[in-house]
Formats: C-alpha cells, sequence, structure tokens
C-alpha cells in the first residue's frame, strides 16, 4: 500500500478532504489500493481515511456576547479548522436598536458588531482574511464607507469584496461579513 503525502515543499499541507469525504468514500476500494488502510510500523494511521480524521473539527457555534441575538436561524460566527466564518453584521446595536442614520454611523456600528464577534471567536482584526460588504446605492455610499473602513482595520488590509445591493433589510445602507484565521487552533 502507498502513504497519502501530507505535506508539500515549505511544509505546506497537500491534503484537502471535506466532512462529506467519508460518506462517499468509506469502503472505497480504489482509494484503499490508491492510499492503504492499514497503518504504519510506528502505529500512526496513514492511510487515506487516518489523515481526513485527524484533520477534521467539530464546527463551533459562536455567538458574542455585546451584540443583538441573531434574528434568525443562524450562528453569528461559525469556527472550523483554524477558521472563523463570520455571518453578515448589520448595523444593530447590542440593545436591539436599529442604527438608521447616515451611512458612516451605520458602518460603524455594523464594523464593531464584526470586530466583536471575531474576537469571540478567538480571532483579531488583524487576523481577518477577507470581507465582503453589500452596500446599497454604492456608487453614492462607496466613498464614505471605504473611509470608515480605512479608519477601522488601520495597517490590515484584507481581502475584500464589494456586492452593490438594490436594498437591505429594515432599510440598512451596509451589511459586513468576514472570514478570519484563528490562532493557536487546529
Amino acid at each position: 500500500t502507498r502513504s497519502l503525502r501530507t505535506s508539500a515543499p515549505g511544509g505546506r499541507c497537500r491534503v484537502t478532504a471535506r466532512r462529506e469525504m467519508s460518506m462517499y468514500t468509506r469502503g472505497n476500494t480504489m482509494m484503499d489500493k490508491l492510499y492503504g488502510t492499514k497503518a504504519d510500523g510506528g502505529g500512526m494511521d496513514t492511510s487515506w481515511q487516518g489523515i481526513f480524521n485527524r484533520s477534521h473539527t467539530a464546527p463551533v457555534a459562536i455567538r458574542a456576547e455585546g451584540t443583538a441575538a441573531p434574528g434568525g436561524h443562524y450562528s453569528q460566527a461559525v469556527v472550523h479548522n483554524g477558521t472563523a466564518y463570520v455571518a453578515g453584521m448589520l448595523p444593530i446595536r447590542a440593545d436591539g436598536s436599529k442604527e438608521l442614520g447616515s451611512l458612516e454611523d451605520q458602518a460603524a456600528v455594523a464594523l464593531n458588531n464584526l470586530k466583536t464577534v471575531v474576537e469571540a471567536s478567538g480571532s483579531s482584526l488583524e487576523d481577518v482574511v477577507h470581507v465582503r460588504v453589500y452596500i446599497v446605492d454604492v456608487d453614492t455610499n462607496w466613498p464614505k464607507f471605504n473611509g470608515v473602513y480605512g479608519d477601522f482595520f488601520g495597517q490590515a488590509k484584507p481581502a475584500r469584496a464589494v456586492v452593490p445591493v438594490p436594498n437591505l433589510h429594515y432599510g440598512f445602507l451596509v451589511e459586513v461579513e468576514c472570514v478570519a484565521a484563528v490562532r493557536g487552533s487546529a
């Protein structure tokens, strides 16, 4: 049997697996022939099943204190395998009141909510790797948002996508979501 190579040049992991993988590949004789199924002499399972089982952790739902409770059936964030996936944050204060003022005021509340959830996830603004912004009337509101965003993130410059939308829930002008690395996790 052959062992699955687990590291590429530079030490980066080449193993990619999905939770669903075990459902479709359990007992797959082609995978067994290709990667093996038995543990090596040292007792470590180097089969494709063993590699998969070691790399998978259960998703953890995050509910951050200091933010309004989610208004639907979703988590504010989910941490999985060292990554925090933060749901869209709207300009709603912890007490449930809605900020319906200027774009700048709405952006400040939404970004502060984002920061609170990122930190509750065990990460920080410096570890945010991607931000997606949904913005109403992008031609008018984008320069305003970009100013608030730049001040908020400072030297950190995560990748970013802007999605122009015709409207948002409750008449909000902006919604922000992100993905962040969680240091020290598997």
